[in-house]
């Protein structure tokens, strides 16, 4: 599940800071997990994690990442310019050491540094729109607080079309 949050300089929600603007983001989500993930907390410090590990941007810990007892739910990462800062947040859909199989050398440690939540472990797979209620619940913890702004884009449009078997159609 990814979430992208521009927020532009002149909004009242920027922060000059970069490790702020993450935590920012960081306690949004928290708000809107809080009733369906126990024990939350925001990272508020700075980078933490083996330098090896840093092959894999999820398996350490960053400012405004969250995460329930020891294990990452929600990844943060951004870039700014002039205008603003782009701050895009992950929850995983599955595990990530799937990519230590096509790395050429494994830093010792990465496979466990790489342990993190996902929606199923975190319960947010009832159904398929499952995701769809968690974005909205975060957003309506904003609109709480804030004037938002919400823009769908649609990246690529799918048209694939799969037929029966024949088995089936006969």
């Amino acid at each position: 599940l990814w979430v992208d949050w521009w927020i532009p300089a002149h909004d009242p929600r920027w922060r000059e800071d970069s490790r702020a603007a993450a935590v920012l983001v960081g306690r949004w989500w928290e708000r809107a997990l809080g009733a369906r993930v126990a024990d939350l907390t925001v990272h508020e410090g700075g980078l933490v994690g083996e330098r090896t590990h840093r092959t894999v941007c999820f398996a350490g810990r960053g400012p405004g990442e969250v995460f329930s007892g020891s294990l990452k739910v929600v990844g943060v990462t951004q870039w700014r310019v002039r205008e603003g800062a782009f701050l895009s947040t992950i929850v995983h859909a599955a595990q990530s050491d799937d990519i230590l199989s096509i790395l050429q050398d494994t830093p010792e440690g990465l496979g466990e540094a790489l342990n993190h939540h996902t929606l199923r472990t975190l319960g947010i797979t009832a159904g398929a729109s499952a995701p769809e209620l968690l974005v909205q619940e975060v957003i309506d913890s904003l609109r709480e607080r804030f004037d938002v702004t919400v823009r769908e884009t649609s990246v690529t449009t799918e048209d694939v079309r799969f037929s029966l078997p024949r088995a089936l159609t006969a």
